[in-house]
């Protein structure tokens, strides 16, 4: 369930009841506290503020020059200049270096997280107070201050923000700027203390990780609970501080060194990707967003650190090839996040930078493709994009690194036009790209294969992508690429599936799936689930138990119960896997539970994820899916309600329709069109109108028939065809 609230500053009576709760106001008349309030515009921070100056210093003189009747004006008061004033004197004292000023001044400086090691580093030069004479006692006190923010179960603090932003424009820049070898040298001094925090950490997590895995690999997933559930959940989070701990650390490391900053941010990024682990890559996003031209991250206006980021953008401006190797990375992690908008308007940027390089070019151009291909309405654009990568590769002036790269361009348009329902031009592209992939280059050759077996697959040619998905099955196998293996197996079930051989299909599975789980590459194993409860649902229909089961009914509700578990891992770990699930899920509950309006409810939030992923097919398949599904309700239920959420999407459908070329699709939305005039048709008296609703009719399924039978088989292909005709007898009769 998602909740919204909205954060505002506290009214007249609360303003004062906050201050009414404070031993320092007991001796303050009434009148006092409240202008006080008034003073503070009902702002926490400045409330608090206002309560430790008057225990320090007393009343502050802006508010015995505010000479008005409170109850009398308005809230919020609004007096600019006055107020400007009241604001600095609450700040006034951290000029002074008293200790407890001179701790909060200093976190003004640093601004993120700061352990209890690293703050009593940075105060080591002041004494200690009578009010705290050891450290511990002194964090304690620190931790109590209402602008301190206690962080990861008070490890940690941080300033406050609006302190910090006052402090940074009325304090530090026009008094107090440390001179840029002490501000270096409090980054450096932090950039240490978090190394060893990662260290210490890390090791840790190790300690608790090695008895753990032991334990789980002699112990059944079912057997998962209790005492050893809290210990995976708290490794866990033990890792994410690890994250934390690193991305705070890169942010320190960006102030005073760009260039290994910047190395740093794109090892930390590499390494998040090879080990799936989709947080990190989020926070890591986070910390560069702070630092790049035209992306907006909160931070306070004049924040102390705006110099030192002002800086790193010229750089960055500077140097077009950290521009390249920065951008490239993030944009693939944007579009497939489905931030398509961003990634775009990223790689249009890097383009102006970078123009004229015609190896930048061709990965540019690849990855707006690949963007621009998941954006609702402008897939087709993302031709001239791929063809342009193509065309650089087979420049005159290409360097021989790019001229190998040919084959990548090919399988790139093959891929495209597979997804765009052009499967002719697909399988001709994927030709060629085998053709021209280096002899050496094993990883793309392969690739390729995969990518090309699924497609014949898809068009019946069965023993074709056996022949290839094999080829590539070897090939991963003889690199020891684990992922690619579990990759490769996925394709080969899939092939399998589409064949209807659906035991060898299973094993194919559950090969991958035993790779992904070692993996803990949870969006895979997400993907390869629901194409295991489609592949038994399709069985369960096909009237064929599979081994290992020992009746229908066991391996229909074994389809369900993993297509609800995909359905998890796809919605957490990988967006774009999740409109599939969604369809595979909305499918069995629907047709082999009679479960409608979860089944519908599943297939509409299908249609709407895979709209804004732009995924051509599945945006297609549940739409079609959906309103198959509620014509046999309506029909079944006699219920008109059913017959309404059809015509609701009817619209879109055309659209669909339009832009993509999926000829089973196409067809089906034919002969359920034929069967809507047919159905309105025979409802009426005879006559004209009659009589051109069935003529139309019988347009829409000769229109469908041969799309439906359009040369493959695949999933709903020419095996359909005798349960569609069963649909035109029906209307016959």
């Amino acid at each position: 369930v998602e909740r919204r609230y909205t954060l505002r500053e506290f009214s007249r009576a609360e303003s004062l009841a906050y201050l009414k709760a404070s031993s320092v106001m007991q001796k303050i008349e009434e009148d006092e506290q409240q202008r006080l309030a008034l003073m503070s515009k009902g702002h926490p921070l400045w409330l608090a503020l206002s309560i430790y100056y008057m225990g320090q210093y007393g009343i502050p003189e802006e508010v015995e020059k505010l000479k008005i009747d409170p109850g009398q004006t308005p809230w919020p008061y609004q007096n600019g200049a006055l107020h400007d004033a009241y604001l600095r004197r609450l700040v006034i004292p951290y000029r002074e270096g008293d200790f407890w000023h001179e701790a909060v001044f200093r976190l003004g400086i640093v601004r993120r997280r700061v352990s209890k090691e690293l703050w009593q580093q940075m105060m080591q030069d002041c004494p200690l107070p009578p009010d705290a004479p050891t450290w511990d006692a002194a964090w304690k006190k620190l931790l109590d201050f209402p602008w301190v923010r206690p962080r990861a179960n008070e490890k940690y603090v941080t300033l406050q923000d609006a302190l910090a932003e006052e402090l940074a424009r009325r304090i530090i820049l026009p008094y107090r700027d440390f001179t840029k070898e002490q501000r270096v040298e409090m980054w450096q001094n932090a950039v240490a203390d978090y190394d060893r925090q990662i260290d210490e950490q890390t090791a840790n997590v190790a300690r608790l990780e090695d008895p753990l895995d032991t334990t789980l690999a002699a112990m059944q997933s079912d057997e998962i609970q209790g005492e050893l559930l809290e210990q995976i959940l708290d490794l866990d989070t033990q890792k994410f501080e690890i994250f934390l701990l690193q991305t705070t650390r890169l942010y320190y490391q960006m102030l005073f060194d760009f260039e290994t900053g910047t190395k740093e941010f794109i090892r930390l990024l590499d390494e998040a990707n090879r080990q799936h682990q989709i947080r990190f890559v989020e926070l890591l996003w986070a910390e560069m967003q702070r630092f790049l031209p035209g992306e907006y991250v909160f931070d306070p206006l004049e924040d102390v650190i705006k110099s030192e980021i002002e800086r790193f953008k010229q750089w960055y401006l500077a140097h077009p090839e950290i521009q390249f190797e920065v951008i490239t990375r993030i944009s693939k992690y944007l579009y497939e996040i489905g931030q398509i908008e961003q990634s775009e308007r990223l790689l249009n940027t890097l383009w102006a930078a970078c123009e004229g390089n015609l190896e930048w070019e061709y990965h540019i151009l690849l990855l707006r493709g690949n963007a621009k291909v998941r954006h609702p309405g402008h897939a087709k654009e993302a031709e001239a994009d791929f063809e342009g990568a193509l065309e650089r590769t087979r420049s005159p002036q290409a360097p021989p690194e790019l001229q190998r790269l040919e084959g990548k361009a090919l399988s790139e348009l093959g891929y495209y036009c597979r997804n765009m329902g052009d499967w002719q031009k697909a399988g001709n592209w994927y030709m060629d790209a085998l053709r021209t992939a280096p002899l050496e280059a094993l990883n793309e050759k392969a690739a390729i294969q995969s990518q090309y077996a699924y497609l014949q697959a898809l068009r019946g040619v069965y023993q074709d992508a056996y022949d290839m998905v094999d080829s590539a099955l070897e090939i991963r196998r003889v690199l020891g690429e684990p992922k690619e293996i579990g990759m490769a197996l996925s394709v080969k079930g899939e092939v399998f599936r589409y064949e209807r051989k659906f035991n060898l299909a299973m094993q194919a599975y559950q090969e991958a799936e035993t790779i992904f789980a070692e993996l803990n590459s949870w969006g895979w194993l997400g993907l390869l689930r629901q194409q295991m409860a489609i592949c038994l649902f399709q069985a369960y229909r096909s009237d064929e138990l599979l081994q290992d089961y020992a009746d229908a009914d066991t391996m229909l509700n074994e389809a369900k119960e993993i297509a609800l578990n995909a359905l998890d891992f796809c919605r957490e770990y990988s967006r774009r896997s999740y409109p599939s699930a969604l369809n595979r899920a909305g499918r069995i509950l629907g047709v082999g539970f009679d479960e409608y309006d979860l089944s519908l409810e599943y297939l509409r939030e299908g249609i709407s994820e895979a709209k804004a992923l732009a995924d051509g097919w599945f945006w297609f398949a549940n739409l079609i899916e959906y309103v198959e599904l509620a014509y046999d309700v309506w029909i079944k239920l006699d219920d008109h309600n059913y017959l309404k959420k059809i015509n609701a999407y009817q619209t879109e459908i055309e659209q669909v329709y339009q832009e993509y070329q999926f000829p089973d699709l196409r067809g089906r939305w034919q002969i359920l069109q034929a069967l809507l005039k047919a159905e309105s048709a025979l409802g009426m008296d005879e006559g004209d109108e009659r009589v051109r609703l069935l003529d139309e009719s019988l347009k829409h399924f000769a229109a469908g028939y041969p799309l439906i039978a359009h040369g493959h088989v695949g999933s709903h292909g020419a095996i359909a065809l005798q349960s569609e005709f069963k649909k035109l007898e029906n209307v016959l009769l």
